[in-house]
């Protein structure tokens, strides 16, 4: 490509970007700003609301089972809604317009004993890109499904219930209710989400029922597309089972806590959606029936606790390991307080659960400061009414564009390949360049869509080093571009139409 007109696209496509985040991001959006903490449906709840950063408690009534529970609020953290997988119940704490009956065949009756759902870390809530007014609840559904030869309770298929705030709805309506996103056999516990380098799509990441394989869904412009599959292979890699999973705020990588592989990081790229692994760090205890994460809000420490003990790990050192610091240790003097869930909160501190029927929060105060300086409190918080092990689970809302790696509009990646290709996609043009061959002479294109067909486009010359392709044609979804040279062979990439 001609470097004049590769400085002016690349300074325009920057601009572009720096403004689209600025505009999105310009004010911090407070969708996890109302934690909702109970037990049974008969005894009080509590809440957690970090207006302007502060944590305040107070309690409220509400008729749901709320073991397992998530909470939304809107932009400026008012709260919506919330749910435990059966049952959608308004800020009033009233069942929303058509919230029940949220599973469809389910396994174990739960939702119709009006229980929740037993998956922590089960479900997701992600804003629409296209209507301020509208959300997307991604949940669960249960059932028994063979593996290795043996039955298997998991979860089956994930699904996605549309809730709309429109005026003639203010207190919410369910319009769409448990529309598939994906089947299969899954662990259920520890899915999350993370913003797509273009800081509008969002990744969702969904793990394999007792496999080290992890399914990428891609949230883009209000649509589910089941974007990849991968399998993470490494000689020093147990089975993930059925730990938690959690993104970094900077969404660089991917921690997986299982009770007895340790803990599993993952690199992760938020253009092109693929993991790689890092590093896995085990801890020498007895005691592994439980292993929980959390990062930092500066994505340098993950905190990783053990029922009876907390570790602090920096991804800033190699190997990871060398930098294992045991933070403390439960101290024993009040029983069902040992250490659970972990969240990350509006506040910047680090909320740690405890296991079983408790009152008792810990709090990491400072995490982003190193070993002990992070100041640990064991049962910094006693909670008014009484909870089951559990805490909420939210990704970084406020997580902007990269704009060193994708373009704002792009599905297709910037991405060096083989002899020294160059990809980008700017709106309905894809622009194909090298250094290393005429392509006027050497290359062969191809467009196929998710069924094989071939797909007719029209291509231009920029020089003799770069090509235009016009997506002009009308089919929307997945599509395949795949470039032939004799001298390095098929190359193919994936890329959007929507």
């Amino acid at each position: 490509m001609n470097a004049p007109f590769n400085i002016i696209l690349r300074l325009t496509l920057t601009l572009f970007i720096l403004s689209f985040n600025l505009v999105i991001f310009g004010q911090e959006l407070r969708y996890d700003d109302n934690w909702l903490i109970g037990y049974d449906g008969n005894d009080g709840h509590t809440r957690f609301n970090f207006k302007q950063n502060n944590l305040n408690i107070d309690v409220f009534n509400s008729k749901m089972e709320m073991d397992e529970n998530l909470a939304i609020s809107d932009k400026d953290g008012n709260l919506l809604f919330y749910t435990n997988g059966c049952q959608i119940f308004n800020n009033k704490h009233k069942l929303m317009t058509n919230g029940d009956s949220l599973i469809v065949n389910g396994w174990g009756q739960y939702c119709e004993k009006n229980l929740s759902l037993p998956f922590s870390q089960g479900m997701l809530v992600i804003p629409s890109s296209l209507h301020e007014d509208k959300y997307f609840l991604i949940h669960p559904n249960t059932g028994i499904f063979t593996i290795n030869g043996e039955l298997s309770f998991g979860v089956t298929e994930y699904y996605y219930s549309e809730i709309d705030f429109d005026p003639e709805h203010l207190d919410g309506i369910v319009h769409k209710k448990g529309k598939s996103i994906i089947q299969g056999a899954f662990e259920g516990y520890g899915i999350d989400m993370c913003r797509h380098a273009n800081g509008k799509d969002w990744w969702i990441v969904i793990p394999d029922y007792g496999f080290n394989c992890l399914n990428l869904v891609l949230f883009r412009n209000d649509t589910f597309y089941n974007y990849m599959h991968q399998c993470i292979t490494s000689d020093n890699l147990w089975a993930f089972g059925s730990g938690v999973k959690k993104f970094s705020p900077d969404g660089k990588y991917l921690a997986i806590s299982d009770n007895f592989a340790g803990t599993t990081i993952l690199n992760f790229d938020r253009c092109s959606g693929n993991f790689s692994y890092r590093e896995n760090v085990t801890f020498d205890e007895i005691n592994t029936l439980s292993s929980e994460c959390e990062f930092s809000n500066d994505s340098r420490f993950l905190y990783v606790s053990n029922i009876d003990s907390l570790w602090q790990l920096d991804l800033s050192v190699s190997p990871i390991s060398s930098s294992k610091l045991l933070i403390d240790t439960w101290d024993q003097a009040i029983p069902r307080s040992r250490f659970g869930s972990m969240q990350r909160a509006p506040d910047g501190k680090i909320y740690v659960a405890s296991r079983g029927t408790s009152v008792y929060y810990h709090v990491i105060n400072h995490p982003e400061k190193k070993g002990k300086d992070c100041e640990f409190e064991q049962r910094a918080i006693t909670l008014p009414t009484y909870y089951y092990y559990y805490i909420p689970s939210y990704p970084n809302y406020n997580l902007g564009a990269d704009s060193s790696i994708c373009f704002p509009n792009g599905v297709v990646n910037s991405v060096k390949r083989d002899c020294d290709f160059t990809v980008h996609q700017l709106n309905d043009r894809i622009i194909i360049s090298t250094d290393a061959m005429d392509m006027s002479k050497d290359l062969k294109l191809f467009i196929t869509n998710s069924t094989g067909q071939n797909i007719h486009f029209t291509k231009s010359q920029i020089s003799d080093t770069s090509m235009e392709i016009k997506l002009d044609f009308d089919q929307k979804g997945i599509f395949f571009l795949t470039c032939y040279l004799r001298s390095c062979g098929f190359q193919s990439l994936k890329f959007f139409r929507d």
